[in-house]
């Protein structure tokens, strides 16, 4: 079955082929910049490998920035402009070949590696191009599945240290044999001979035409075969995101933990000894070299901006989310220690409310049932009846808080990832005080219940009549009246038990005097509340009201107050993605959040004074 699966991120790939035939006095050399041959691939959101294929039907690839003039680059270096070497001049398909003519520029500079691509030392291309739309097949009896490009653009052409591509064709230097020589000789073997040792050397037949086309003689065709295959087969080496000189992808992944579990636990996170053992001291340009050598590209002899570069550009994640290691490593850790610094912020009214999950930002109803219907004596043979249950519903929606926090390429070079990783600590604090602020208005608002009555109102009988300083009568009175709460459509006391005491935070020495364990002088003075109840202090409430204060049973044992996240996003997440705005790293911290009253029937308010 063929199915279509899209891009959204529009990654730049590469993938490489050889240089052709070189024309000295035009300073311009003919590429091979695709044949498009299988390259086997790793996709991670899928845990396989997988053969992507480029279709070479003129209708399915976007030639707009070849034809434009698009650059010959030195080894896809896209920041500076030394690394241009020359240009696209023209490019075409033909005979499922993609080649192109590139001119070289005659500066200083560029005229050593032109020297050395007429000397057939550099013959190696790479092509970088962008997907927006694969093709898919399944693989059938054991092989790999089959992505095949079919909306894709070529957006820049390389010269690359070493080549892998093995199905390009190829017309090495060492073809470019003088014909009218060969022919005026009588040398040149015939096509079927030299298609004989082409096929049994078991190279394509491109490679094959090209040494026809040469006039090559026998000797000269088997000799140039063996040469070919020596090329190839030192390319396997390289071939593909990972192979037999790097760690399996499930490995890779566990090395990639071991880094950001060990750049988390620098800034309040914590890590596991292995972590701390190997990663523990690296500095970023450690994890950044690590990172691109790791996805198969030497950064032997780089500059630390360099090592950057290819930690930046080196993308072995997958087809849907092309992002390098050092990128998803980076994340990783500065999402720990955002959730590390979100779970310590829990304070004051948040710790009296209860968590749920919806799932979507759509307005949620919140059912609060009625009490279990009350049994009723049956007669011998009589008829059992269905109890009643009522319920009340209120509602809760989603927002959404977001910020984004950046780190330039400049300060990754600098090895200053303090102040990035400092602000996630940050970020995090400021999630949770987003959750916590939440959770107080509502409680301090008094907001109108699914009933058309306020939360805390006479009607609730949770509302004491006259506002009183924390003793044991006005305490008393608070246990009395919560007991006293009847369920939805019945007549019995449901017996809630206060567990907490929550006070703005001008009355916290009141409140914690109170609950104290103090032995009396006489019985008359005892306190029958001390250790009954667990002080909520809140500075928040402070700001609705000084002198008001609330009891509120175990949120386990019934619903009063919640926050609510999105499903799959328990709590504020990091998204990431590279050259959002800034030339480096930015990621996003994003937190779904709301909250809202379930019920009264846990609460009660007393004004204070």
């Amino acid at each position: 079955m063929t199915t279509l699966a899209t891009r959204d991120d529009l990654t730049l790939l590469t993938r490489l082929a050889p240089v052709a035939s070189i024309r000295a006095e035009q300073r311009t050399a003919e590429l091979v910049w695709s044949t498009g041959a299988g390259v086997k691939r790793y996709d991670w959101l899928q845990d396989r490998y997988y053969l992507e294929e480029l279709s070479l039907d003129p209708a399915h690839v976007d030639m707009s920035r070849l034809a434009a003039g698009a650059p010959l680059l030195n080894a896809h270096n896209t920041r500076e402009l030394s690394s241009v070497l020359g240009v696209v001049e023209r490019a075409w398909i033909r005979n499922g070949e993609a080649r192109a003519l590139v001119r070289f520029s005659e500066r200083p500079d560029v005229e050593p590696i032109w020297r050395d691509v007429q000397a057939g030392i550099i013959r190696n291309v790479s092509v970088g191009y962008y997907v927006e739309t694969y093709q898919t097949f399944e693989g059938q009896d054991e092989k790999l599945p089959v992505y095949r490009a079919v909306k894709w653009q070529p957006a820049e052409i390389s010269l690359v240290p070493v080549g892998a591509d093995a199905g390009a064709g190829t017309r090495a230097k060492s073809l470019e044999l003088n014909m009218s020589d060969a022919v005026e000789a009588g040398r040149g073997a015939g096509p079927g001979k030299i298609r004989a040792i082409v096929a049994a050397a078991k190279l394509d037949s491109r490679f094959a035409d090209d040494l026809i086309e040469a006039s090559v003689t026998e000797q000269q065709a088997r000799d140039l075969v063996v040469d070919e295959l020596a090329r190839r087969n030192a390319g396997h080496q390289i071939r593909g995101t990972w192979d037999a000189t790097h760690e399996a992808p499930a490995q890779a992944v566990a090395e990639r933990k071991l880094m950001a579990d060990a750049l988390a636990a620098r800034y309040g996170g914590t890590a596991s000894e292995a972590a701390t053992r190997k990663w523990g001291g690296a500095t970023a340009l450690d994890l950044a070299r690590a990172c691109a050598e790791q996805a198969g590209i030497s950064t032997r002899g780089r500059s630390r901006a360099g090592v950057f570069d290819a930690a930046l550009s080196a993308r072995s994640i997958g087809i849907a989310h092309g992002t390098s290691d050092f990128v998803a490593v980076t994340a990783d850790a500065a999402s720990k220690i955002l959730r590390t610094a979100y779970d310590q912020g829990a304070t004051g009214v948040v710790e009296i409310c209860g968590m749920r999950i919806v799932p979507d930002f759509k307005p949620v109803s919140l059912v609060q049932l009625s009490d279990t219907p009350a049994l009723q004596k049956t007669a011998p043979g009589g008829e059992i009846r269905y109890g009643t249950m009522k319920d009340s519903a209120s509602s809760i929606k989603l927002d959404t808080y977001a910020a984004l926090i950046g780190i330039s390429r400049q300060a990754l070079v600098n090895d200053d990832l303090d102040a990035f990783m400092t602000r996630f600590r940050g970020a995090g604090v400021s999630a949770s005080e987003t959750r916590n602020v939440l959770c107080t208005a509502v409680l301090a608002s008094n907001p109108t219940m699914s009933d058309t009555v306020a939360l805390f109102h006479a009607d609730h009988g949770n509302l004491a009549g006259s506002g009183a300083a924390i003793d044991v009568t006005t305490v008393a009175a608070g246990f009395a009246a919560m007991r006293l709460q009847k369920g939805l459509g019945s007549t019995t006391p449901i017996n809630i038990s206060p567990r907490f005491l929550v006070v703005p935070a001008a009355k916290e020495m009141a409140a914690r005097q109170f609950v104290a364990s103090i032995t009396p002088a006489t019985i008359a003075n005892a306190n029958p509340f001390a250790g009954a109840l667990t002080v909520v202090v809140d500075p928040r409430l402070d700001a609705y009201s000084t002198t008001a204060w609330y009891l509120a049973a175990e949120p386990s044992a019934v619903d009063t107050l919640i926050y609510a996240h999105l499903e799959g996003s328990e709590g504020p997440r990091v998204e990431y993605r590279q050259g959002w705005e800034v030339e480096g790293l930015e990621l996003k911290v994003v937190y779904d959040v709301a909250a809202a009253a379930v019920d009264f029937r846990g609460l009660y308010k007393n004004p204070g004074a």
